[in-house]
C-alpha cells in the first residue's frame, strides 16, 4: 500500500466525499486535507479498457445512484476486473456478456456499498425509515377514522313530539282548555297596550293604565272564554300546531312570531310549548282584569281572574316539557303579588269567605306542600338528542356523527377543534372526526346525564336553607374542567340551569308563603280589630304553622309596629337586619337571588314579603 492509497482511506476523505463533505470546506483547502480525488469519469476516461467497456462501466455506475468517491471506487474496481478479463477472453463484447445485466449489477453493487457506509448513517437511516413508516401510518389511521367517521348517520327511532302529541289528542275536548284559550286570542282583535317602554300594564300604578281599562272593557269576553278554558283540567294542545291562522294573530297580538315550530319531527323540547308562551297575552290581561275589577268593586270577578290564572299555572304544569314548569312558576308569583298588593292597597276588596277561598287554592297549588321542579321531564328531550347526535349500535352505545357535531356547533358550545364561525371548510371536514374521538361516546354521556340528573332532582329536593351550596354548582365546577368539559359537551346544553331553576322555585315558594300568612294577618285583624303581635296567634285557626324563612329554616319574620305589621325574610346575607328593605325597586328583587352563600353579599338589607305599613299610612292619608 502506498502513500496515497493510505491518504485515501483516511478519516478525512471518508468525511470529505459523503454528502456533507463539501459543505465542510467551502471555498477553502484546509491544511492536511488531502488533495481531490479524481471522479468515476475520470477514471473511466483514462483507463486502457475498450471504449465499449467504458460505456458499459460508465452506464453501470450512474444506475448504482451511489455517493461521488463510491462510484469512483466501483468504477475503479470494474476497470480492474475488466482489465483481468480481457486478459483472458477475446473481446470486449464476450466480456460483457459475461458480466450479465448492468441493471442487476448496479443494484448489487449499490447494496453492498451502502452496507459499508458508516454507523452514524446507518442510524440516521433507520430513523428516517422509522419516521416515514410512522407518518404512514398516523395516515392509514387517520383515514380509517376519517372513514369510519363519515359512514356514520344517526337513526331517528323514536318521535319524542308525535308520543306526547299522541298522549294529548287523546284527552277528551271536553276537559281540555286550549279551545276556550284559541277563541279567546282570536277574539282579542287588536295588541294589549304597553307602556311606552314596552312593558305590560297590569296595576292602576303602571303608566298607560286607562288605555288598558279601556282595552279590558272592551275584550271582556275574550277573559271569559279564558276563564273556561282554566277552569278545565287539562290544557290539551298539541306541541306542534298547523294553525297558521293562529299563528299569524299572535304575531299580531305579540309583534313577533311564534317560537313553536309547525313540524312534528323536529327536536323534542325545542322552541317554548306550545299552548303556553301563546296564552302569555291572556295571562297579562287577567292580571290587569284582577286590579280593574277590586278597583270597580267586582271582588267576584278578581277572585275568578285569580283562580283562573292558578289553574292556567297548574295546567302548564303538565306539559312534557320543563321549560312549562318556569312558566307556570312565573304565573304564580304574578298572581302572589297581585293579591299582596290588594291587601295592602284595598285590604277589604274580599270578604273573608272569599279570602279563605283564595288562600286555600293557592296553598293547594300542586297538591300543596314544596313546589319542586321535576327535571326528569328534561329526559325525553335528552334522548331525542342523543338519537340526533349519535349512532346506535342496538346496545345503548354509538358514536359522534357529522349530524351530531353540526348540531352541537348549531346549539352553541364551544367544540374542540371546531370553530362556530367557520363553514363546512376542507379545514373542518378533516379536524370533525378527531373533535368527535375527544367526545364521550353516546353510553357515556347517557350515563353521566342520568348521574347528574339524579343529583340535581336530590338537592333541588332539599330546602334552601340545607343547600351547602346552590344545586348544579357541582356541575358548573365540574364543566370548568376542560378534560370533563369536552368529553361531556352535550351535557353542558342539554341540562337545564338547575341552579337557577332551584332558587326560582324556592322564591315562589317563600312568595306564597307570605301570600298565605298576609291573608291570615289579615283574616285575624278583621276577626280582632287589631293585628296580631306575633305570628304564632295565628296558628292553628288562621295557618297550620307559621311558615319558614328559605333562607334560615326559622319563623318567617314579623314586625308590628304603630305603621302597622311588616313580614320579611332575612335574605340572602343570611343576617336579620330588622326588616331593613332595599333602596332600590331593582335590589328589593335581586335580594333573594343573589348567589348563595357568598363570602361578601352585595347588599346588607333583608327581603321584605308584606309591607302592611303602607296599608296604614294610606288610610291615615
Amino acid at each position: 500500500m502506498n502513500a496515497r492509497q493510505d491518504s485515501t482511506d483516511s478519516l478525512w476523505w471518508k468525511v470529505f466525499f459523503t454528502p456533507v463533505g463539501p459543505r465542510l470546506v467551502v471555498g477553502r483547502r484546509w491544511p492536511g486535507l488531502p488533495r481531490r480525488r479524481p471522479s468515476a469519469g475520470a477514471l473511466i476516461d483514462a483507463s486502457d479498457v475498450p471504449q465499449a467497456l467504458r460505456d458499459f462501466v460508465r452506464t453501470l455506475v450512474k444506475r448504482t445512484r451511489l455517493w461521488r468517491q463510491e462510484k469512483a471506487d466501483v468504477a475503479r474496481e470494474l476497470i480492474a476486473h475488466f482489465d483481468d478479463a480481457l486478459q483472458r477472453t477475446a473481446t470486449a463484447d464476450e466480456v460483457v456478456r459475461e458480466f450479465g445485466d448492468s441493471r442487476c449489477a448496479a443494484k448489487l453493487i449499490r447494496r453492498a456499498k451502502k452496507r459499508q457506509r458508516p454507523l452514524i448513517w446507518q442510524a440516521w437511516r433507520r430513523a428516517v425509515q422509522a419516521a416515514e413508516l410512522a407518518v404512514a401510518l398516523v395516515v392509514v389511521l387517520w383515514m380509517a377514522m376519517v372513514a369510519r367517521y363519515y359512514a356514520g348517520a344517526p337513526e331517528i327511532s323514536r318521535n319524542f313530539t308525535a308520543e306526547a302529541n299522541a298522549s294529548i289528542l287523546a284527552l277528551p275536548e271536553s276537559e281540555c282548555g286550549w279551545p276556550h284559550y284559541r277563541d279567546a286570542l282570536l277574539s282579542l282583535e287588536a295588541p294589549p297596550p304597553t307602556s311606552s317602554d314596552g312593558r305590560s300594564i297590569v296595576s292602576p300604578q303602571d303608566a298607560g293604565w286607562p288605555a288598558m281599562v279601556a282595552y279590558l272593557n272592551e275584550h271582556q269576553n275574550a277573559l271569559e272564554l279564558a276563564r273556561r278554558g282554566a277552569a278545565r283540567p287539562h290544557l290539551g294542545v298539541p306541541l306542534t300546531t298547523d294553525d297558521a291562522g293562529l299563528r299569524t294573530h299572535l304575531a299580531m297580538l305579540t309583534g313577533r312570531q311564534s317560537s313553536s315550530a309547525d313540524q312534528e319531527d323536529q327536536i323534542f323540547g325545542w322552541g317554548s310549548p306550545m299552548g303556553v308562551s301563546e296564552t302569555r297575552p291572556l295571562t297579562r290581561l287577567l292580571l290587569a282584569d284582577v286590579r280593574l275589577a277590586v278597583a270597580e268593586g267586582d271582588a267576584s270577578r278578581a277572585r275568578s281572574d285569580l283562580v283562573a290564572l292558578m289553574d292556567m299555572a297548574s295546567q302548564f304544569r303538565e306539559s312534557p316539557m320543563f321549560v312549562a314548569e318556569i312558566f307556570a312558576l312565573d304565573v304564580l308569583l304574578s298572581v302572589s303579588r297581585a293579591i299582596d298588593e290588594i291587601l295592602i292597597e284595598s285590604p277589604a276588596a274580599f270578604d273573608e269567605a272569599q279570602l279563605t277561598g283564595l288562600a286555600h287554592r293557592f296553598a293547594t297549588f300542586s297538591g300543596g306542600g314544596p313546589i319542586r321542579l321535576r327535571f326528569e321531564t328534561h329526559r325525553a328531550y335528552f334522548q331525542d338528542m342523543m338519537q340526533r347526535l349519535y349512532t346506535d349500535d342496538g346496545d345503548g352505545d354509538g358514536r359522534l356523527t357529522d349530524a351530531g357535531i353540526r348540531l352541537l356547533l348549531q346549539l352553541g358550545p364551544d367544540v374542540p377543534l371546531m370553530e362556530r364561525s367557520k363553514g363546512k371548510g376542507a379545514l373542518d371536514l378533516l379536524k370533525a372526526p378527531l373533535a368527535a374521538q375527544l367526545i364521550g361516546s353516546r353510553r357515556e354521556v347517557v350515563e353521566e346525564f342520568e348521574r347528574q340528573l339524579a343529583k340535581m332532582n336530590q338537592e333541588a329536593a332539599i330546602p334552601m336553607w340545607q343547600w351547602e351550596t346552590v344545586p348544579g354548582n357541582a356541575f358548573e365546577q365540574q364543566l370548568a374542567d376542560e378534560a370533563y368539559y369536552r368529553k361531556y359537551i352535550p351535557l353542558y346544553v342539554l341540562l337545564p340551569a338547575v341552579g337557577r331553576a332551584a332558587t326560582q322555585a324556592e322564591i315562589v315558594m317563600q312568595r306564597r308563603d307570605a301570600t298565605l300568612t298576609a291573608i291570615a294577618l289579615e283574616l285575624y285583624r278583621r276577626r280582632n280589630g287589631v293585628y296580631p303581635q306575633s305570628l304564632d296567634q295565628l296558628v292553628p285557626e288562621l295557618l297550620p304553622a307559621v311558615p319558614a324563612d328559605r333562607f334560615d329554616g326559622q319563623p318567617l319574620r314579623y314586625r308590628l309596629s304603630d305603621e302597622g305589621p311588616l313580614l320579611y325574610s332575612i335574605g340572602s346575607d343570611r343576617i336579620d337586619d330588622g326588616g331593613k328593605p332595599a333602596e332600590t325597586e331593582y335590589q328589593q328583587l335581586n335580594v333573594p337571588r343573589y348567589s348563595w352563600r357568598m363570602p361578601n353579599p352585595p347588599m346588607h338589607v333583608d327581603w321584605i314579603l308584606w309591607d302592611g305599613r303602607r296599608s296604614q299610612k294610606d288610610s291615615d292619608q
